[in-house]
């Protein structure tokens, strides 16, 4: 999940994405509780939305760190809301993204 202190909790719109499809996949949520998560997410955090511009960032980021596209994403919008700190499971904990952004894995 993104995080930041430069934003009340934060989340992209593709995290809320990936979110509501392992809500599903994994956990077997119906429609109408998923949709429900999705609503208590929304109402407590900001939620930034993707762009063209969001894509085209994370397409660079993916080839100068060699993450994967969907994690290059969540980097893209993370820096472009001005977040210092994200929070992550799948990436390198304490690894500096364009010398502003650090990843955190709270399970480290």
């Amino acid at each position: 999940m993104l995080w930041c202190a430069a934003v009340s909790a934060p989340g992209s719109t593709q995290v809320l994405s990936e979110a509501a499809n392992v809500l599903r996949r994994k956990f077997k949520l119906d429609y109408p509780n998923i949709a429900a998560a999705v609503a208590e997410v929304c109402a407590a955090c900001h939620v930034y939305v993707v762009t063209s511009e969001t894509v085209a960032h994370a397409l660079t980021l993916g080839e100068r760190y060699r993450h994967s596209y969907f994690d290059s994403l969540i980097l893209a919008a993370a820096l472009e809301c001005g977040c210092e700190t994200l929070a992550s499971e799948d990436m390198q904990n304490g690894f500096v993204v364009e010398s502003s952004l650090t990843i955190w894995n709270p399970f480290v």
